[in-house]
């Protein structure tokens, strides 16, 4: 299977670019629907406990 990287902007809008391609990235990998979402619901997770909990400045970051 492949690898898949992801480097997003700290704004919760990202979410929708980072399920798209998590998509791609599964159909393209032969995993099923199921697989893709749980994939999804644990990136959703991370992503949104960073800019929450990790990120306090307010400031632009990259999220790899």
């Amino acid at each position: 299977m492949g690898k898949i990287a992801f480097e997003l902007s700290n704004d919760l809008n990202e979410l929708d670019g980072l399920c798209q391609r998590l998509g791609q990235f599964c159909k393209a990998a032969g995993l099923e629907d199921k697989d893709r979402f749980h994939i999804n619901l644990a990136l959703d997770e991370i992503f949104t406990n960073i800019i929450s909990h990790g990120l306090k400045d307010q400031r632009k970051h990259r999220i790899r």
